[in-house]
This record gives structure tokens, C-alpha cells and sequence, in this order.
């Protein structure tokens, strides 16, 4: 059955990428934000609906607008597509890995979209991702990070966290949204091809922190901070979702 189901995710993502690709990049050559977001909630929903994902939203914490700064785990591709979904009415711009700007049409419809291209392996081009990121939110997207940095394979807590996204929200002073996702590295786990077999995932956002207590020194302060406040959610959510299944 896993193995049907993930042939099926596949046969309609290829195509489906490719029509809301070619939407999207229309959109942008228009400028219309409307088209995009357009692309990006229906490309979102669709994708959870073809793998049969149930998900779980709690957003009570975050205000109705931005500017927000989005923290966010990351366990599998899907979190962008699970962030898509669930913060529908925000502006958002991901701050995602170089390599899927390389993906034909779908590279240029990020771009297009007001994403932003980040290289981790060289510091410098990072922090110039971060100042494009700083720009997007002056013209009014959320930017979304994942501090991780990676997909993480040990899905039973969260990984390290990097200050990228620390530094982002001191320079920018736009209140940071911690974002807590768990079951989604049961769906497509991290260095996989094969859909998993848990479908359900939860989201939470906790209470929004300002930055404007911390200088960019006490970034490592933030950082940690951060990751404190997020894991003691992680760790509840797992709680209540013991007997899903795992990767």
C-alpha cells in the first residue's frame, strides 16, 4: 500500500510542480502577489490531499498580520507545503536551500515569489541571504527560517540551532513566531524517497517573542532560547502523539 500510495504522490507532484510552476512565474513577471499566493495555497492543499495528510493547525498565538519573522523545525520536504497551508494568510517568504533554485521552473517560480536562495556551506553568501530576507520583510513578507538548518533523521527531538534566524529578526525588529511541527518527518523522512506511513501532523505556534531584547551579540542567546522554548513544545506534542507511526 506504501508503495502505491508513494508511486501516486510522485505521478501527480511531477506535473502539478510544473503547472504551478509556470503559474507562479507568470505571476511574478505580472507582479501580482495574488497570483502566487494563489499558487502556493492550492499547490499546498493539493499536495497534502494526494499523500492524505491530516493536519492539525493550533495558531492561536500568532496576531492576524505581520510582520512576523517564522521559526520553524525541519524534518521533512513537506514543511514547506504543511507552512503553506497553515499560514495561508501571511506573506511568506522561505529562506530555503540554493539547490531547489536549480530545479527547472521551479527555481525561477520560488524566485519569482519573493523566496530567497540561501547557500549554508559558505557563511558569507548566508548572510547575504539574510539581508535579502531583512528586504523582504520591509516590503512585507514574513520570512521563514529554518534554524535547523537541515531535515533532521532523529525525528525524537530537535536539532541544533543556527543564528541565521537570530540575526534576521535582531536586524529586522519584527517579532519572532516560533512554529512547532511534529509528525511530518513520519510522511517523507529526511535522505528519503518513500512516503511513511503516518499521516497525521500537528502544528503549533507558540507566543510570538520580540528580538528587541537581544543585541546581535546575544544572538547565540536568542538562538538558544529559542530552541528551549520550542523543544518543551516539541516534547508536548510528541506526548500526544504516541503510537503514530514512525519513519
Amino acid at each position: 500500500m506504501t508503495l502505491i500510495r508513494t508511486l501516486w504522490f510522485y505521478a501527480l507532484l511531477v506535473p502539478s510542480t510544473m503547472v504551478f510552476s509556470f503559474i507562479a512565474i507568470c505571476g511574478g513577471v505580472l507582479k501580482s502577489r495574488a497570483v502566487c499566493k494563489w499558487v502556493e495555497r492550492n499547490w499546498s492543499a493539493f499536495t497534502l490531499w494526494t499523500v492524505g495528510v491530516r493536519v492539525e493547525a493550533d495558531l492561536a498565538a500568532l496576531p492576524e498580520k505581520g510582520p512576523l519573522v517564522v521559526i520553524a523545525n525541519h524534518q521533512s520536504q513537506f514543511d514547506i507545503f504543511l507552512l503553506f497551508y497553515v499560514l495561508a494568510r501571511y506573506p511568506l517568504s522561505f529562506v530555503a536551500k540554493k539547490s531547489l533554485f536549480r530545479i527547472p521552473l521551479l527555481g525561477p517560480a520560488m524566485l519569482a515569489a519573493g523566496h530567497v536562495p540561501i547557500d549554508r556551506a559558505n557563511n558569507r553568501e548566508a548572510m547575504k541571504a539574510m539581508n535579502v530576507a531583512a528586504e523582504r520583510a520591509q516590503q512585507g513578507f514574513c520570512p521563514v527560517v529554518f534554524p535547523e538548518g537541515t531535515r533532521q533523521t532523529d525525528t525524537s527531538r530537535l536539532g541544533e540551532f543556527k543564528t541565521g534566524g537570530s540575526i534576521l529578526a535582531i536586524k529586522t525588529g519584527a517579532p519572532i513566531a516560533p512554529v512547532v511541527i511534529h509528525g511530518s518527518g513520519g510522511i517523507l523522512p529526511a535522505n528519503g524517497f518513500m512516503l511513511g506511513k503516518n499521516r497525521r501532523v500537528t502544528v503549533r505556534a507558540l507566543e510570538p517573542i520580540s528580538p528587541g531584547a537581544y543585541t546581535l551579540k546575544q544572538r547565540d542567546q536568542l538562538s538558544s532560547d529559542l530552541h528551549d522554548i520550542m523543544s518543551g513544545a516539541y516534547r508536548d506534542l510528541a506526548s500526544k502523539h504516541t503510537g503514530d507511526p514512525t519513519p
